[in-house]
């Protein structure tokens, strides 16, 4: 059987990591047309010669592209993240992310029908930059919600967030390809957060709309959350930065749930993503960009399971009880944390890279990985369940901006733990 891989090498094996874009299989890929896409097989070859075999197992199309999810029928530890725009007649722009358990690559746009393949950083490293000292503040409800509840009939049906992923200039000289090199990576993005509420049974899907604001000058993760809003734990309080009233206007006029910063670099600190707050529990009355507000590295790999790690946060979940100690926010919601396999081999989202593979999906005790359940159920020692937080905070999440008009923000405060 000829094997026909979906990028082709520019040069002999040599090291050289270019390739061009096969860009009819590509289209036959994508779910353009009402029939849905043509094939679902497709072959990536990597660096070193080798080459994997992926089934496309759910695709998409996104604001502006598609985006499609891979993964090897026989062990679904390897899988990848692809977020495609253009088309074959102006020229592909690609961005993924490939994960083998042991290696992992990152797939980087490089002009219209090119790509380079490098190896990544494996995920526990990648999350593990931000892990020795996590100090997110928890927004906990002041308003006496015993336990948050389903918000009306229409709970069971899917949540629709609308999310607005705003960049400085910087990153369009950051990212080959410009304006659509970023719309690929974000595509990416899209596909590993709707990937992780598809794993772990949560009927919610986001649309991530994407736009340079020049007020925005800071380009390491910190810095530009900063420039938006942070918690100043000498103060104990949010501090709203000079971009504050820019992005909140944009965010009100595109009905946006949440805003994702899209930074070009790492800071000193070395945060891959970063959080405004974990809000527990999630709600529509408390819905300003102090609730709402994540920054993630859009330049290195293993950004789009960073962006779903973060965007957890946003839905109230806390890493695992390791990394973030029991104390933290509503007691109600500590249940709400990443789960860590008997053997520590892997993890889901929430538990912060500790283990060898991390998997995409949040933790749930109805849900298994490897023959194992992926949570513990609350009330049990170690218990670790955020999909019964999420399955509900998503129906808040939805309604912050693009299914209700903008709300005043109640009480809450910030939790040092």
């Amino acid at each position: 059987m000829t094997v026909t891989p979906l990028f082709i090498r520019n040069h002999p094996l040599s090291g050289t990591e270019q390739f061009q874009i096969d860009s009819n299989l590509l289209s036959q890929l994508l779910p353009a047309s009402p029939e849905g896409a043509k094939t679902r097989l497709f072959h990536l070859p990597l660096p070193d010669g080798a080459v994997i075999s992926l089934h496309t197992e759910y695709a998409e199309t996104t604001v502006d592209g598609y985006a499609l999810y891979g993964v090897q029928p026989d062990n679904r530890a390897i899988y990848a993240f692809i977020g495609v725009t253009g088309d074959s007649t102006v020229g592909f722009h690609l961005a993924g992310s490939v994960y083998l358990e042991e290696q992992n690559y990152i797939i980087e746009p490089a002009g219209a029908g090119q790509v380079t393949i490098s190896p990544a950083p494996p995920l526990t490293e990648l999350f593990h930059l931000h892990a020795g000292e996590i100090r997110t503040p928890v927004a906990t409800s002041t308003d006496g919600l015993p336990l948050l509840q389903p918000v009306g009939e229409d709970n069971t049906s899917p949540a629709e967030i609308a999310i607005l992923a705003l960049y400085p200039a910087a990153l369009e000289t950051a990212i080959a390809g410009g304006v659509a090199g970023i719309t690929a990576v974000v595509n990416k993005m899209q596909i590993a957060l709707n990937i992780a509420f598809r794993n772990t049974g949560i009927a919610a899907q986001g649309k991530i709309t994407v736009d340079k604001l020049d007020v925005l000058k800071q380009t390491e993760v910190t810095a530009l959350l900063k420039e938006v809003v942070i918690f100043d734990w000498s103060k104990n309080a949010f501090v709203r930065g000079p971009a504050w009233q820019a992005v909140s206007e944009l965010r009100d006029a595109r009905k946006a749930d949440v805003v994702a910063l899209l930074a070009p670099t790492l800071g000193d600190d070395m945060f891959y993503g970063l959080t405004s707050c974990i809000p527990q529990p999630a709600s529509a009355s408390h819905s300003e960009l102090d609730y709402a507000t994540m920054s993630v590295c859009a330049k290195l790999g293993g950004a789009d399971m960073v962006f779903a790690h973060e965007f957890g946060h946003l839905l109230g979940g806390l890493h695992s009880r390791h990394m973030q100690k029991k104390g933290l926010g509503n007691p109600q919601y500590d249940f709400a944390r990443g789960y860590i396999s008997k053997d520590g081999s892997w993890g889901t989202l929430m538990a912060n890279g500790e283990t060898g593979t991390t998997i995409p999906a949040w933790s749930a005790t109805d849900r298994q990985w490897k023959g194992e359940t992926t949570g513990v159920p609350a009330g049990q020692p170690d218990a670790a369940d955020c999909a019964s937080l999420f399955r509900l905070s998503v129906h808040q999440v939805s309604r912050y901006r693009s299914h209700t008009a903008p709300v005043i923000p109640g009480n809450r405060s910030g939790d040092t733990g």
